[in-house]
Protein backbone atom coordinates (compact mmCIF):
# COMPACT_ATOMS: atom_id res chain seq x y z
CA UNK A 1 0.00 0.00 0.00
CA UNK A 2 1.20 3.47 -0.99
CA UNK A 3 2.63 4.98 2.24
CA UNK A 4 4.13 8.74 2.40
CA UNK A 5 5.76 9.55 5.32
CA UNK A 6 5.73 13.30 6.53
CA UNK A 7 7.30 14.90 9.47
CA UNK A 8 3.87 15.36 11.27
CA UNK A 9 2.60 12.07 10.37
CA UNK A 10 2.47 9.17 7.94
CA UNK A 11 0.27 9.77 4.36
CA UNK A 12 -1.27 6.64 3.81
CA UNK A 13 -4.25 6.54 1.20
CA UNK A 14 -5.89 3.46 3.21
CA UNK A 15 -6.90 6.52 5.96
CA UNK A 16 -5.47 9.43 4.59
CA UNK A 17 -3.32 9.97 7.34
CA UNK A 18 -2.33 8.57 10.92
CA UNK A 19 -0.29 10.17 13.58
CA UNK A 20 3.92 9.31 12.94
CA UNK A 21 5.01 6.69 16.34
CA UNK A 22 6.06 9.24 18.21
CA UNK A 23 3.03 11.90 17.89
CA UNK A 24 -0.63 11.39 19.85
CA UNK A 25 -2.22 14.23 18.21
CA UNK A 26 -5.77 13.62 16.57
CA UNK A 27 -5.58 13.50 12.94
CA UNK A 28 -8.96 14.34 11.17
CA UNK A 29 -10.50 15.60 7.45
CA UNK A 30 -8.34 19.37 7.88
CA UNK A 31 -4.80 17.54 8.08
CA UNK A 32 -2.25 19.94 7.16
CA UNK A 33 1.67 20.08 6.41
CA UNK A 34 4.30 22.03 7.02
CA UNK A 35 6.13 23.53 3.88
CA UNK A 36 8.70 21.19 4.02
CA UNK A 37 6.39 18.37 4.37
CA UNK A 38 4.95 19.90 0.77
CA UNK A 39 8.60 20.07 -0.42
CA UNK A 40 9.15 16.20 0.14
CA UNK A 41 5.92 15.35 -1.53
CA UNK A 42 6.45 17.13 -4.29
CA UNK A 43 10.08 16.92 -4.80
CA UNK A 44 10.62 20.52 -4.95
CA UNK A 45 13.18 22.75 -2.93
CA UNK A 46 11.49 24.00 0.48
CA UNK A 47 12.02 27.42 -0.85
CA UNK A 48 10.14 26.56 -3.78
CA UNK A 49 7.44 26.12 -1.35
CA UNK A 50 7.51 29.26 0.73
CA UNK A 51 7.87 31.42 -2.21
CA UNK A 52 4.48 29.66 -3.89
CA UNK A 53 2.89 30.41 -0.50
CA UNK A 54 3.85 34.24 0.06
CA UNK A 55 3.01 35.27 -3.74
CA UNK A 56 -0.46 33.49 -2.23
CA UNK A 57 -0.56 30.56 -4.67
CA UNK A 58 -0.84 28.09 -2.00
CA UNK A 59 -2.72 29.22 1.17
CA UNK A 60 -1.44 28.84 4.48
CA UNK A 61 -1.99 29.71 8.27
CA UNK A 62 0.18 30.07 11.05
CA UNK A 63 0.01 27.99 14.49
CA UNK A 64 -0.34 29.41 17.69
CA UNK A 65 4.05 29.52 17.56
CA UNK A 66 4.11 30.79 14.30
CA UNK A 67 4.75 27.75 12.15
CA UNK A 68 2.88 28.31 9.18
CA UNK A 69 1.10 25.29 7.99
CA UNK A 70 -0.56 24.67 4.73
CA UNK A 71 -4.31 22.16 4.42
CA UNK A 72 -3.64 19.18 2.49
CA UNK A 73 -6.60 19.73 0.36
CA UNK A 74 -4.44 23.34 -0.68
CA UNK A 75 -1.38 21.38 -1.41
CA UNK A 76 -3.51 18.46 -3.41
CA UNK A 77 -5.06 21.18 -5.51
CA UNK A 78 -2.07 23.22 -5.91
CA UNK A 79 -0.37 20.28 -7.11
CA UNK A 80 -3.03 19.51 -9.92
CA UNK A 81 -2.69 23.12 -11.10
CA UNK A 82 0.59 23.01 -11.73
CA UNK A 83 0.89 19.80 -12.97
CA UNK A 84 3.03 18.07 -9.90
CA UNK A 85 3.07 14.84 -9.49
CA UNK A 86 2.95 13.39 -5.67
CA UNK A 87 6.47 11.92 -4.95
CA UNK A 88 7.81 9.90 -2.31
CA UNK A 89 5.32 7.20 -2.21
CA UNK A 90 6.40 4.25 -1.53
CA UNK A 91 5.12 0.48 -2.56
CA UNK A 92 5.53 -2.44 -0.05
CA UNK A 93 6.86 -5.85 -1.62
CA UNK A 94 4.30 -7.30 -4.41
CA UNK A 95 3.99 -3.82 -5.33
CA UNK A 96 0.52 -2.01 -6.02
CA UNK A 97 -1.45 -1.73 -8.92
CA UNK A 98 -0.02 1.04 -11.82
CA UNK A 99 -2.49 4.30 -11.63
CA UNK A 100 -4.96 3.59 -14.77
CA UNK A 101 -4.40 -0.03 -14.92
CA UNK A 102 -7.24 -2.60 -15.37
CA UNK A 103 -5.78 -4.32 -12.10
CA UNK A 104 -6.25 -0.88 -10.41
CA UNK A 105 -9.90 -1.03 -11.51
CA UNK A 106 -10.23 -4.86 -10.51
CA UNK A 107 -8.83 -4.40 -6.92
CA UNK A 108 -11.51 -1.64 -6.67
CA UNK A 109 -14.30 -4.41 -7.57
CA UNK A 110 -12.57 -6.41 -4.73
CA UNK A 111 -12.60 -4.46 -2.18
CA UNK A 112 -16.23 -3.40 -2.93
CA UNK A 113 -17.33 -7.20 -3.16
CA UNK A 114 -15.20 -7.63 0.26
CA UNK A 115 -17.26 -4.68 1.82
CA UNK A 116 -13.47 -3.21 2.29
CA UNK A 117 -13.66 0.63 2.21
CA UNK A 118 -9.58 0.44 3.44
CA UNK A 119 -8.70 -1.26 0.20
CA UNK A 120 -11.46 0.49 -2.03
CA UNK A 121 -10.28 4.33 -0.72
CA UNK A 122 -6.97 3.20 -1.15
CA UNK A 123 -7.18 2.33 -4.64
CA UNK A 124 -9.11 5.54 -5.62
CA UNK A 125 -6.77 7.83 -3.65
CA UNK A 126 -3.48 6.00 -5.59
CA UNK A 127 -5.44 6.92 -8.72
CA UNK A 128 -6.29 10.29 -7.09
CA UNK A 129 -2.57 11.17 -5.85
CA UNK A 130 -2.15 10.51 -9.91
CA UNK A 131 -3.89 13.24 -11.27
CA UNK A 132 -7.30 11.72 -11.95
CA UNK A 133 -10.02 14.38 -11.44
CA UNK A 134 -13.42 13.03 -9.13
CA UNK A 135 -15.54 12.65 -12.35
CA UNK A 136 -12.86 10.40 -14.01
CA UNK A 137 -12.99 8.14 -10.70
CA UNK A 138 -16.43 8.15 -10.12
CA UNK A 139 -17.00 7.01 -14.28
CA UNK A 140 -14.70 4.98 -15.01
CA UNK A 141 -13.83 3.37 -11.69
CA UNK A 142 -17.16 3.33 -9.34
CA UNK A 143 -19.81 3.11 -12.28
CA UNK A 144 -18.23 0.03 -14.07
CA UNK A 145 -17.63 -1.58 -10.04
CA UNK A 146 -21.11 -1.39 -9.16
CA UNK A 147 -22.44 -2.41 -12.49
CA UNK A 148 -21.00 -5.61 -12.15
CA UNK A 149 -21.79 -5.55 -8.41
CA UNK A 150 -25.40 -4.99 -8.84
CA UNK A 151 -25.97 -7.73 -11.10
CA UNK A 152 -25.43 -10.28 -7.94
CA UNK A 153 -29.07 -8.51 -7.02
CA UNK A 154 -30.38 -11.99 -8.96
CA UNK A 155 -28.58 -14.08 -7.00
CA UNK A 156 -30.81 -13.46 -3.91
CA UNK A 157 -30.16 -12.03 -0.55
CA UNK A 158 -26.51 -12.66 -0.44
CA UNK A 159 -25.94 -10.92 -3.66
CA UNK A 160 -28.28 -8.39 -2.16
CA UNK A 161 -26.08 -7.65 0.85
CA UNK A 162 -23.11 -7.23 -1.22
CA UNK A 163 -24.48 -4.70 -3.69
CA UNK A 164 -26.02 -2.24 -0.37
CA UNK A 165 -22.52 -3.08 1.55
CA UNK A 166 -20.67 -2.08 -1.52
CA UNK A 167 -22.53 0.94 -2.00
CA UNK A 168 -21.97 2.09 1.40
CA UNK A 169 -17.92 1.79 1.05
CA UNK A 170 -18.76 3.63 -2.06
CA UNK A 171 -20.11 5.82 0.01
CA UNK A 172 -17.22 6.84 2.36
CA UNK A 173 -14.82 6.65 -0.65
CA UNK A 174 -17.07 9.28 -1.99
CA UNK A 175 -16.92 11.37 1.37
CA UNK A 176 -13.38 10.96 1.52
CA UNK A 177 -12.55 12.54 -2.07
CA UNK A 178 -14.74 15.28 -0.83
CA UNK A 179 -12.36 16.23 2.10
CA UNK A 180 -9.45 16.86 -0.32
CA UNK A 181 -11.11 19.59 -2.87
CA UNK A 182 -10.43 23.12 -2.65
CA UNK A 183 -12.75 24.79 -0.04
CA UNK A 184 -12.92 28.17 -2.30
CA UNK A 185 -16.54 27.72 -3.56
CA UNK A 186 -18.29 30.90 -5.09
CA UNK A 187 -21.20 29.45 -6.65
CA UNK A 188 -23.94 27.28 -5.45
CA UNK A 189 -25.69 24.25 -6.85
CA UNK A 190 -28.82 21.84 -5.08
CA UNK A 191 -29.57 18.16 -6.13
CA UNK A 192 -31.44 14.89 -4.88
CA UNK A 193 -33.12 11.69 -6.22
CA UNK A 194 -36.89 12.46 -6.31
CA UNK A 195 -39.79 10.48 -4.17
CA UNK A 196 -39.53 6.92 -5.24
CA UNK A 197 -35.53 6.71 -6.48
CA UNK A 198 -33.98 5.46 -3.23
CA UNK A 199 -30.35 5.55 -4.37
CA UNK A 200 -27.72 7.67 -2.74
CA UNK A 201 -24.73 7.52 -5.22
CA UNK A 202 -25.11 9.16 -7.46
CA UNK A 203 -26.65 12.26 -6.45
CA UNK A 204 -23.57 11.87 -3.92
CA UNK A 205 -21.15 11.49 -6.26
CA UNK A 206 -22.38 14.45 -8.53
CA UNK A 207 -22.10 16.57 -5.09
CA UNK A 208 -18.96 15.99 -5.19
CA UNK A 209 -18.05 16.24 -9.16
CA UNK A 210 -19.97 20.13 -8.68
CA UNK A 211 -17.72 20.84 -5.47
CA UNK A 212 -14.55 19.87 -7.37
CA UNK A 213 -15.29 22.96 -9.86
CA UNK A 214 -16.13 25.37 -7.08
CA UNK A 215 -19.55 24.86 -6.08
CA UNK A 216 -20.80 24.92 -3.19
CA UNK A 217 -23.17 21.80 -3.28
CA UNK A 218 -25.85 20.85 -0.99
CA UNK A 219 -27.29 17.30 -1.61
CA UNK A 220 -30.70 16.54 0.03
CA UNK A 221 -30.06 12.91 -0.66
CA UNK A 222 -32.49 10.32 -2.48
CA UNK A 223 -36.85 9.71 -2.13
CA UNK A 224 -36.82 13.65 -1.78
CA UNK A 225 -40.23 15.42 -2.53
CA UNK A 226 -40.07 17.71 -5.27
CA UNK A 227 -41.98 20.22 -3.08
CA UNK A 228 -38.63 20.06 -0.71
CA UNK A 229 -36.19 20.70 -3.82
CA UNK A 230 -38.33 23.45 -4.83
CA UNK A 231 -38.25 24.98 -1.62
CA UNK A 232 -34.07 24.68 -1.30
CA UNK A 233 -34.35 26.17 -4.49
CA UNK A 234 -36.39 29.31 -3.23
CA UNK A 235 -33.75 29.11 -0.37
CA UNK A 236 -30.22 28.69 -1.54
CA UNK A 237 -30.89 30.42 -5.21
CA UNK A 238 -28.41 28.13 -7.05
CA UNK A 239 -26.70 28.30 -10.10
CA UNK A 240 -27.20 24.69 -10.65
CA UNK A 241 -29.92 22.12 -9.87
CA UNK A 242 -28.93 18.88 -10.30
CA UNK A 243 -31.41 15.73 -10.35
CA UNK A 244 -30.16 12.11 -10.44
CA UNK A 245 -32.68 9.88 -12.13
CA UNK A 246 -31.76 6.12 -11.42
CA UNK A 247 -35.39 4.52 -10.69
CA UNK A 248 -39.25 6.25 -12.26
CA UNK A 249 -41.32 4.00 -10.28
CA UNK A 250 -43.86 5.81 -12.80
CA UNK A 251 -41.99 7.64 -16.37
CA UNK A 252 -44.85 9.68 -17.28
CA UNK A 253 -45.51 10.54 -14.31
CA UNK A 254 -41.87 11.88 -13.54
CA UNK A 255 -41.60 13.30 -17.07
CA UNK A 256 -44.45 15.40 -16.01
CA UNK A 257 -43.13 16.29 -12.81
CA UNK A 258 -39.72 17.39 -14.47
CA UNK A 259 -41.36 19.67 -17.41
CA UNK A 260 -43.35 21.00 -14.62
CA UNK A 261 -40.52 21.81 -12.34
CA UNK A 262 -38.97 23.41 -15.74
CA UNK A 263 -41.90 25.91 -15.98
CA UNK A 264 -41.92 26.91 -11.90
CA UNK A 265 -38.11 27.39 -11.98
CA UNK A 266 -36.85 30.54 -11.23
CA UNK A 267 -34.76 32.21 -13.77
CA UNK A 268 -31.50 32.01 -13.57
CA UNK A 269 -30.64 28.29 -12.41
CA UNK A 270 -29.64 25.50 -15.15
CA UNK A 271 -31.53 22.29 -14.38
CA UNK A 272 -28.98 19.43 -14.92
CA UNK A 273 -30.81 15.69 -15.43
CA UNK A 274 -28.74 12.43 -15.11
CA UNK A 275 -28.96 8.60 -14.35
CA UNK A 276 -30.17 5.27 -15.83
CA UNK A 277 -34.07 6.15 -16.13
CA UNK A 278 -33.10 9.81 -18.01
CA UNK A 279 -33.32 8.00 -21.20
CA UNK A 280 -36.55 6.65 -21.09
CA UNK A 281 -38.00 9.66 -19.69
CA UNK A 282 -37.48 11.66 -23.19
CA UNK A 283 -37.72 15.17 -21.54
CA UNK A 284 -38.29 17.73 -24.71
CA UNK A 285 -34.88 20.11 -25.05
CA UNK A 286 -34.93 22.95 -23.01
CA UNK A 287 -32.86 25.70 -23.40
CA UNK A 288 -31.95 25.95 -19.40
CA UNK A 289 -31.83 22.09 -19.55
CA UNK A 290 -29.16 20.09 -19.45
CA UNK A 291 -29.07 16.47 -19.64
CA UNK A 292 -26.04 14.69 -18.72
CA UNK A 293 -24.92 11.04 -19.79
CA UNK A 294 -21.54 11.09 -17.50
CA UNK A 295 -20.17 12.70 -14.33
CA UNK A 296 -17.76 13.77 -16.69
CA UNK A 297 -20.46 15.98 -18.77
CA UNK A 298 -21.82 17.21 -15.55
CA UNK A 299 -18.01 18.42 -14.54
CA UNK A 300 -17.53 19.77 -17.91
CA UNK A 301 -21.15 22.09 -17.25
CA UNK A 302 -20.23 23.28 -14.05
CA UNK A 303 -17.10 24.66 -15.52
CA UNK A 304 -18.77 25.96 -18.24
CA UNK A 305 -20.90 27.69 -15.90
CA UNK A 306 -18.09 29.15 -13.44
CA UNK A 307 -15.99 30.33 -16.62
CA UNK A 308 -19.93 32.44 -17.34
CA UNK A 309 -19.84 33.21 -14.15
CA UNK A 310 -16.44 35.85 -14.35
CA UNK A 311 -16.41 39.08 -15.33
CA UNK A 312 -15.01 39.62 -19.00
CA UNK A 313 -12.11 41.43 -19.66
CA UNK A 314 -13.04 45.04 -20.60
CA UNK A 315 -16.07 44.68 -19.24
Amino acid sequence: MPILWLKSGIFDPRGLSVPAPQSLQNVHDHDTLSPRDLALALGVSESSVRRWVDRGEIPSHRTRGGHRRIALADALAYARRAGLPWQHIESPAGGFPAPGSPASIEALERALRAGDERGGRSSLLAEYLAGRGVAELFDLWIRPAMAQIGELWQGGMEGILVEHRATAVCLGIVHRLGTLLPTERDLRAVGCGLSGDPYSLPSAMARVVLESQGFQAIDLGPDTPLAVLEEAVAEFSPHLVWLALSAAPDPKERRKELIGLLERLPAGPTLALGGRALRALDIPPHERLHQADSMRELSALALGLRSASKPKLGA
